[in-house]
């Protein structure tokens, strides 16, 4: 019998649900709404301004964002080769970008596809793949908080807020970091709520999973890359800007562009939405930049960047669940095979 959960055209168990395309396709719709506003808000100099963005520019941009997804699908291949998850490299990352599909719809559905795809094609149980889920995303606070701490010298009156990120950073991080150390406070909650035995064992064997990925050697390894991931895309901020003539650094743009990636994750919005725009026009309102440059920087960076990945993923998606249909045929074919 195959411990695969097989992928079956028209039996609906995709997280790609009708449900979950009609979020994408309204939040597409919200966000080009917004582009739209501010389209009609902005004078006429500063439309011609973003309208004469030179190609070369444009490709700058994307191929940054590029850099940036590569680099991450990259490190979540790395992620479960050190968990021992059995999937080819190159399915691997193709499931990993077909999830960005997801990203601006509630719950996080992005992430958890890519684990339903990992269960469905491969037979990998969601409390052996969970942990990878959990340390790309907190991989990724890391990157952005470093970038953040780095660059912060320009935005002196921000430092608080620094602080506060670092000490939640730092406590979202700790099953991270030191699995076998909460496994103690698994088993003090046990003996509290004795009833919540089931819950409390899965707990325990994500915890135990989290403690394969759990070495320096692997963090330091998928780290030091990801800072240049989401760096390169903090240049393309400074790129966009520098054209519409703003005054502002490379670490300055650095800076707006971590902190306010950092605001649209606690933030809990899907894919940020919102939250991270509005902290880029805050912060460059605070550098001077007037309001109509910051708009038009802001919503082209986002679709170089955040959307240009939702695109990505929308157009693997697909391929994706093609490729998981086919492993997950094989892997029966094989099982079938063996009885």
């Amino acid at each position: 019998m195959s411990t695969t959960d097989p992928i079956e055209p028209g039996r609906g168990n995709t997280h790609f649900t009708p449900a979950r395309k009609l979020a994408l396709a309204a939040a597409a719709l919200l966000y080009l709404a917004g582009a739209a506003a501010i389209y009609a808000y902005i004078d006429e100099e500063t439309l011609r301004t973003a309208l004469s963005l030179p190609f070369s520019v444009v490709a700058a941009l994307l191929g940054l964002s590029l850099i940036n997804y590569a680099i991450r699908a990259w490190r979540w291949a790395v992620l479960g080769d050190h968990l021992g998850l059995r999937v080819p490299v190159t399915g691997n990352v193709l499931y990993y970008l077909a999830g960005f599909s997801l990203t601006p719809t509630p719950g996080k559905a992005g992430e958890a596809v890519r684990l339903w795809f990992l269960k469905s094609g491969h037979g990998i149980p969601y409390a052996r793949s969970l942990p990878l889920m959990l340390a790309d995303r907190i991989i990724d606070m890391w990157a952005v908080f470093i970038l953040t701490l780095v660059s912060i010298a320009g935005f002196a009156e921000y430092q608080w807020q620094g602080a506060a990120l670092a000490l939640l950073i730092a406590g979202v991080s700790i099953p991270i970091l030191f699995p076998r150390r909460f496994e103690r406070v698994i088993d003090w909650i046990c003996r509290l709520a004795p009833r919540r035995g089931r819950w409390i064992d899965g707990a325990r064997g994500i915890m135990g999973a989290m403690a394969d990925l759990s070495s320096w050697r692997t963090y330091g390894v998928t780290l030091i890359p990801t800072v240049g991931g989401w760096l390169a895309e903090s240049i393309a901020l400074y790129l966009v800007l520098k054209h519409f003539g703003a005054e502002v650094s490379v670490l300055n743009a650095v800076f707006i562009f971590s902190f306010s990636i950092i605001v649209g994750a606690i933030s809990m919005l899907p894919g940020g939405l919102g939250s991270t725009e509005a902290t880029i026009v805050i912060l460059l309102g605070a550098l001077g930049v007037d309001l109509d440059s910051a708009l038009a920087a802001t919503a082209i960076i986002r679709m170089t960047t955040f959307w240009f990945a939702v695109a990505i993923g929308v157009l693997l998606m697909p391929v994706a669940m093609n490729a998981a249909a086919r492993s997950s045929r094989v892997a029966t074919a094989q099982s079938s095979g063996n009885t």
